[in-house]
């Protein structure tokens, strides 16, 4: 019997290759996600903290006068904390798409492989059947044999035998 050939095997290789990739796309969209989101944590804490001393140094710039500077200031990290926002949401919708494309290439992976399982299997089933077969009709020509009666013996030895 030939040897077991998967005839997709080429396929099931660039799918997997495909897979790799993909897994690859997803721990890099993981990580710009991870880095936005400590951005934006980030921005979030420097806003708290302005809030939090702005009350003292309201009181003091209205007595100076500079009061527009910490209001700047405010409104800039307000701005910079609006940025990383966008920048996080951004990430999370590359990171559901990676993660989404990893999936689909996961399972045409395994589809593949449940399919070249399949096949080995059924390869075997027919390569057991054969092997019984060769078997049996061995067994047969000896049994024939044993009996004087095999393929070559003459009429008469075969109805010898029977009487």
């Amino acid at each position: 019997m030939k040897r077991f050939h998967f005839r997709l095997e080429r396929v099931l290789a660039l799918k997997e290759q495909r897979e790799r990739l993909a897994e690859m796309q997803q721990q890099r969209a993981q990580a710009r996600w991870e880095e936005a989101r400590v951005e934006c944590a980030r921005r979030e804490k420097e806003l708290a903290d302005t809030a939090a001393h702005a009350t003292e140094r309201l009181r003091e710039a209205a007595a100076l006068g500079t009061w527009r500077n910490h209001y700047a200031q405010a409104a800039h990290l307000g701005e910079l904390l609006a940025a990383a926002q966008q920048r996080l949401a951004e990430a999370e919708k590359l990171l559901q798409e990676a993660n989404r494309l990893r999936i689909q290439a996961t399972l045409e992976v395994e589809t593949l492989r449940s399919l070249r399982t399949k096949e080995w299997q059924n390869y075997r089933k027919e390569a057991a059947r054969q092997q019984q077969g060769k078997l049996d009709e061995l067994g047969l020509q000896r049994w024939l044999t044993a009996r004087g009666a095999g393929p070559f013996a003459s009429p008469d030895t075969a109805e010898g035998d029977r009487a």
